[in-house]
This record gives C-alpha cells, structure tokens and sequence, in this order.
C-alpha cells in the first residue's frame, strides 16, 4: 500500500508538472500546436480524474488512519481534489467567455498584451484581438486601445505588434492607440486607464 500511495503521488505531481507547464508555455507559434498542447493536457487531467483521484480514494479507505501514509495521502489528495475542481471551473469560464456577445454600447475596447516571440502574436493573443475585432465591427466609432511594452528582450513592444495585426486585419490606425509601458497586467489597466 506505501508503495501504492508513492506512486499514485508521482503520478499525480507530474500530471500536474506538465499540465501547468503546458498552460504557461506562451510562446506557441500555431494553431495546431495549440490544440496539440490543449489535448495532451486534457489527456493528463482525464488519466487525473480516472486513475489517480479514485486511487486516493482507495487509499484514504484502507491504509491505517493518522500513519504517514494516510496523511500525506490526504494532503495530496486535497491539493488534487481543490486544483481540479478550479481548472474545471476555468474551463467553464472561459468557454461562457468566448460565447458571450459584444456589449450594446461600446466606446472602446482594452486589449491586454501577451508575450509576443519575434514580432509575431501568438495563438492566446490573437484570440484576444480576433474577439476586439468581431465587436469593433459592430461599433466602428469605437476606439481600441492595445497594452502592452517591451519584455523579453523583444525589438517592438507588444503594443506595436497588436497595432500592426489590427491594421493587417482591417482596423483603420486612426482607431487604434497604443499604450506601449505596461509590463503586467496591473500596468496594462493602470496604464491604459490614463488613456
């Protein structure tokens, strides 16, 4: 049974390792690593709910309450059980997200920066420009307003690169400022609010 619970604990730690890896890799260059990378992750979280979650279950029953085993088995299962139930959480957020409708009455949107790798914005990014893109469409007097400076080494901040995607996109420069300090996301709203 100790050696059952070590290795349901491994099991455990690294489906989270790569989960949490794999959501804050940024740097994904393609739709389809992007689906690639979102599918290997929902693999790791589905062998979480089906093999290591009813593991612990088992374990919590039969090994001697209050041992070592017992308790580090608790805790591990209690940190699993409460992240699970969080990422589902932000699962369901974020597809209520994507199907919401522009608002009635718009006069600007905020896009918030993501890290952009060689001048080019990655998948995350771009969905957050395509969604201003479909809403600004509908209120053309509206404003949009890209926040974003330069980290990482980069040449341009991710202001600039949002702007040029926009533009590439069919947004007029006129309709687009550019807040081109902020370098998290506290920054972008205090930043942008000044605008």
């Amino acid at each position: 049974m100790i050696y059952l619970n070590l290795v349901d604990e491994l099991i455990c730690v690294l489906c989270w390792g790569i989960t949490i890896r794999l959501i804050l890799i940024r740097h994904l260059n393609s739709e389809t690593k992007v689906a690639r990378f979102n599918t290997f992750a929902f693999v790791l979280m589905l062998l979480n709910l089906i093999v290591v979650l009813p593991i612990f279950a088992f374990l919590l029953k039969n090994l001697p309450i209050q041992s070592v085993s017992w308790l580090s088995s608790l805790v591990v299962a209690t940190i699993d059980v409460l992240s699970t139930f969080n990422l589902i959480l932000f699962c369901v957020f974020s597809c209520c997200t994507c199907l919401r409708k522009c608002p009635a009455t718009v006069q600007g949107f905020l896009v918030l920066g993501a890290a952009v790798k060689h001048g080019q914005v990655p998948p995350v990014l771009a969905t957050r420009l395509d969604k201003a893109i479909n809403c600004w469409k509908t209120h053309q007097s509206a404003k949009i307003i890209v926040s974003g400076g330069i980290v990482q080494k980069a040449k341009e901040s991710e202001a600039e690169v949002m702007a040029a995607y926009l533009i590439a996109h069919g947004i007029p420069a006129r309709k687009i400022i550019r807040e081109n300090k902020a370098l998290n996301t506290w920054q972008n709203l205090a930043f942008a609010s000044q605008l």
